[in-house]
């Protein structure tokens, strides 16, 4: 039986109802909130400045990687990644958090420019 994480139960109501099953994955809806602003990132910087699709350590990153797979290839959300491996083998999310920051700052966030997309790219390329 597929299982659906906890927050989708809780936000997607309608989706809980229409898929008939019983949905039980435990991520938190805190993962689950950072994992949507990361793919509505990358979704924005891959139009932008065609940075390829977002992954997750499936090792390291697993409640990360199971939402995002459950977002993409059972929600239809982000269609654009259905056919990406989202399985970096290689943990992702300091990057993307040190990503976050500058595109949730971003005055044009909704609609990037290719250089407001390259400093976000490059935010993410900086050592701590």
């Amino acid at each position: 039986m597929r299982t659906t994480p906890n927050c989708v139960v809780r936000l997607y109501p309608a989706v809980r109802r229409g898929a008939g099953e019983v949905y039980r994955l435990g991520v938190s809806e805190e993962i689950c909130k950072e994992v949507i602003d990361i793919l509505d990132m990358y979704r924005l910087l891959h139009a932008a400045a065609g940075l390829k699709s977002a992954g997750f350590d499936g090792n390291e990153e697993t409640d990360h990687y199971a939402y995002a797979g459950f977002t993409i290839e059972d929600m239809g959300r982000w269609s654009e990644f259905a056919k990406c491996d989202l399985n970096s083998h290689t943990e992702m999310l300091p990057r993307y958090r040190k990503m976050l920051e500058p595109w949730e700052h971003s005055p044009n966030r909704y609609n990037l420019t290719k250089a407001d997309a390259e400093s976000i790219i490059r935010a993410g390329d900086r050592h701590t």
